[in-house]
């Protein structure tokens, strides 16, 4: 007798675009090196509604950091003739063309934005633009991006090669 609902036996997979997005999201903090907390759930996990599904560290250029206020944190090194600094930064994923925030993910969002401390909101494209503003990542001829940590490259179809 075949297992009902499995995809090896016909079953279809369960769409799950944000999920997906988000696995996008997470390689590509992983390649960057940034180190990030998952705090979404695939259940209902009784935690405090609104947070964000990823909560990311990363050392980024200082003269970069000055512009987005206070992320910062007192951590600060000199390293490759460049000044660094630790930022936090959150990531609220929203698959392109279907999630929406709730009235406490908005809430969390504008307080976020009132204290300096920067959100994201959205997918892969908005992820990295936010890096390339940050300085961990940059735009290369033919449309690729490059990330500061490894060299990276990201093509414009967001495969990351």
């Amino acid at each position: 007798m075949k297992p009902r609902g499995h995809p090896r036996f016909g079953a279809k997979k369960r769409e799950r675009p944000e999920h997906d997005e988000q696995q996008r999201i997470k390689r590509l903090l992983d390649l960057a090196a940034i180190d990030y907390y998952d705090t979404s759930q695939p259940f209902q996990a009784f935690i405090t509604p609104g947070l964000p599904d990823l909560r990311c560290f990363a050392w980024v250029p200082l003269e970069a950091l000055m512009a987005f206020g206070n992320g910062a944190s007192g951590a600060a090194t000199y390293e490759g003739g460049r000044h660094w600094s630790y930022m936090t930064f959150e990531i609220e994923t929203k698959a392109p063309g279907v999630g929406r925030q709730s009235p406490e993910q908005a809430t969390y969002e504008r307080r976020c934005e009132a204290s300096g401390h920067p959100y994201v909101l959205g997918g892969l494209l908005e992820v990295k633009a936010f890096l390339e503003a940050v300085g961990l990542a940059k735009r290369t001829v033919g449309g690729q991006w490059a990330l500061w940590a490894v060299g990276v490259r990201v093509n414009r179809h967001n495969r990351i090669t």
